[in-house]
């Protein structure tokens, strides 16, 4: 309800249901908390202090030290449109500007009224502000206060206080907060002879744009270091106090690159050492200018190992005095389970950390393009800033394109994923997958895993990206062993070849039945479903060659799609192949498997139920919880390889307005949800 509305300096109670008890003003403590929010409020406009220093450090005053969960500053800019001044959270910034998208919420009415607005229970404005409501009721947001920031007799804008529960504000807080804004908005002006409403729009325009400013600077160091939007905040700020600079000029800094080796790690020295060592060396050299950089008394890495289940320990360790690894120890495989804190930072894609009492451990993903290839492991003397965790963020992207570049000159780091001894068979079907199992983009996530049978049979999936289209096949070979594989490489390189000639998978699929006729033998044959989505409209092509129906998840039902089937490869000469059309909506998923996932000792697995209850989850996570419940459902004894690529369509590409925010080489918003009470994901992770 809204509670009240406040005017002239007088504030109307309306009470109803629900209202926190007001608790009175206690003299002492109101005084202390004033003192250490206020004051230095105050001081940094006598100091001259950069504008949108003092609006951001508004907004995290408020947040820190009233009772409510964020805060958020709109300002009117010279045209007297409002713009998001500053907010304590990246959330908070979003519902603001959703609340200036959609013209309609409590800070909107506070700034044209010039009152105040107080609401304990937004459930009860539904009709009032609808789209607000349901926008903040989805962010946890149940009550806000409005605050009017006033010089004079202008209004300038509306300080938003926003909270996680129902009630109203007690008094005390309320009159800091009305304390807090009246400062903040006399910053705008040097004294009365000032308070020019010129002048004033002048430097309201001054401040937003600096804002603009910093708000691309956020932008630069979360794609650099890793880092999510409101650490990225932090970082800035800290440098910003360390070296008395207004934030403004840091943003810009930041935003032109003047400023990437003081504010994030100096990449191009670790890259340079890098490139100054053996491919075999690449990941130990890195380590050690990490360690010397952020002063880390251990770092290693661990990568990811081709059954999906564990890590490999493989770079022994580095200390800040630059002493290598042991050369007994240099490939030593240290097998550690895919547990903890390892899969943690691997789930969330964010830098995670262990406290202990004389150190703490970081533990960054190693990402590229939401494909999981480790973990870097740190261990430091005290615990971190939020400068070294962005370091750390940053240098652990760079390791990933590190290791993908160098694994092209070395066997150490396929080496290094193989606690496992391959056979030749499967060997051979290794080098028929694609370098990379998982691939984020701005209009996709694609992701695939194969769970080999005891007897490699012929598995493979594949996919590329072009300008417009996402290429995806997946494709099942006759037999078991070697044959089985020699069989699959004549239709994978045939596959290749004709999409690499830029043909329609109907040329595609027609090439290779008579690649798989032609060479295959005589009992010869492979089933496949070949598929090409355009990116920008959702519409897939499919041909089906004999292969079982892919299963279409939307809105958290799993589906099985009706195409007609037409023969497999190198069943008859003359066979034809139909392209098929389907429709996808914006956030539908595409899931092909082959018959290993629904072969008879699996049974008891009910495939679409289990696709459903994982619908939340990422791409990467789906594959191998989907093997996995194969491998459980036949109690580890595969007949048949399992195999699963999942596609993602998430609509329109980034030129058109869509949006992939990616951090330390994988998108956090795509990032599964953790598991836990009405979460019925596995709440174990493989890695590809």
């Amino acid at each position: 309800m809204v509670d009240s509305i406040e005017s002239g300096g007088h504030r109307t109670p309306l009470e109803g249901p629900g209202d926190r008890a007001v608790a009175p003003a206690s003299g002492a403590g109101r005084e202390r908390t004033v003192t250490g929010s206020v004051v230095p409020l105050a001081n940094s406009l006598v100091d001259g202090d950069d504008l949108s220093d003092i609006y951001s450090g508004l907004t995290s005053d408020c947040a820190r030290m009233l009772d409510i969960a964020s805060a958020g500053l709109l300002l009117a800019d010279a045209r007297g449109v409002l713009q998001v001044a500053a907010a304590s959270s990246e959330a908070t910034r979003v519902l603001e500007l959703f609340a200036l998208q959609r013209q309609e919420g409590p800070c909107l009415d506070c700034y044209r009224s010039g009152a105040a607005v107080n609401v304990s229970d937004l459930s009860l404005q539904s009709a009032r502000w609808p789209a607000f409501v349901a926008a903040a009721r989805a962010a946890g947001i149940v009550s806000v206060h409005a605050i009017p920031m006033r010089v004079q007799d202008m209004t300038l804008g509306a300080l938003g206080l926003f909270g996680t529960t129902v009630g109203t504000l007690n008094a005390e807080d309320l009159a800091l907060a009305h304390a807090l804004a009246h400062v903040a908005s006399v910053a705008l002006v040097t004294g009365k002879a000032n308070a020019d409403k010129t002048v004033l729009a002048t430097q309201l325009q001054h401040a937003l744009d600096s804002r603009v400013a910093v708000e691309q600077a956020k932008g630069v160091l979360a794609q650099l270091g890793g880092l999510a939007m409101e650490d990225a905040f932090e970082v800035l700020r800290r440098y910003s106090r360390d070296h008395n600079q207004p934030l403004s000029e840091i943003a810009q800094a930041v935003v032109s690159r003047d400023l990437p080796a003081t504010v994030l790690p100096d990449l191009r020295s670790l890259l340079n050492a890098v490139e100054a060592a053996s491919p075999l060396d690449a990941v130990e050299v890195l380590a050690r200018e990490l360690a010397t950089m952020v002063a880390a008394d251990d770092v290693t890495f661990l990568i990811a190992d081709l059954s999906g289940e564990v890590l490999i320990r493989f770079v022994s360790g580095t200390s800040t005095q630059g002493n290598a690894a042991d050369e007994s120890e240099r490939d030593e495989l240290v097998v550690v389970a895919l547990a903890g804190p390892y899969e943690k930072a691997l789930r969330s894609q964010q830098v995670c950390a262990e406290h202990r009492e004389s150190s703490t451990r970081l533990y960054a993903p190693v990402t590229d393009r939401g494909d999981a290839i480790g973990v870097l492991e740190l261990s430091l003397p005290s615990r971190p800033d939020e400068a070294t965790i962005a370091s750390v963020a940053a240098a652990a992207h760079a390791l990933a394109y590190v290791i993908i570049a160098n694994r092209r000159h070395t066997d150490i780091f396929e080496r290094g994923q193989r606690h496992v001894p391959f056979s030749l068979a499967a060997e051979i079907q290794r080098r028929l997958l694609p370098d990379a199992f998982t691939c984020e983009a701005a209009e996709f996530t694609v992701s695939g895993w194969l769970e080999p049978a005891s007897q490699v049979a012929g598995d493979t999936f594949d996919y590329c990206v072009e300008r417009e289209i996402l290429h995806i096949s997946m494709s099942d070979a006759m037999g078991h062993a070697v044959a089985a594989a020699q069989l699959a490489t004549l239709a994978v390189g045939s596959l290749r070849n004709s999409r690499r000639s830029r043909v329609g998978v109907a040329d595609q699929a027609l090439r290779a039945n008579a690649a798989v006729f032609d060479h295959g033998g005589e009992e010869g044959f492979v089933s496949a479903v070949l598929c090409q989505l355009n990116l920008r409209t959702g519409l897939l092509t499919v041909v089906n060659a004999g292969h079982p129906a892919p299963r279409l998840v939307r809105d958290g039902v799993a589906t099985e799609v009706e195409l007609e089937a037409d023969l497999p490869f190198g069943i008859l000469a003359e066979a034809t192949y139909r392209e098929q059309m389907i429709q996808l909506r914006a956030g539908d998923r595409l899931v092909l498997l082959t018959d290993g996932v629904l072969e008879r000792n699996a049974s008891t697995l009910d495939v679409s139920t289990a696709l459903g209850e994982s619908a939340g989850s990422h791409p990467r996570e789906v594959v191998h919880s989907l093997a996995r419940a194969v491998l459980e459902a036949t109690g580890g004894d595969l007949q048949d390889d399992a195999t699963v690529l999942c596609v993602d369509w998430y609509g329109r590409p980034a030129s058109d307005g869509g949006e992939r925010v990616a951090s330390a080489g994988a998108s956090q918003s795509r990032a599964s949800q953790p598991a836990g009470p009405g979460n019925p994901r596995d709440g174990r992770q493989r890695v590809s």
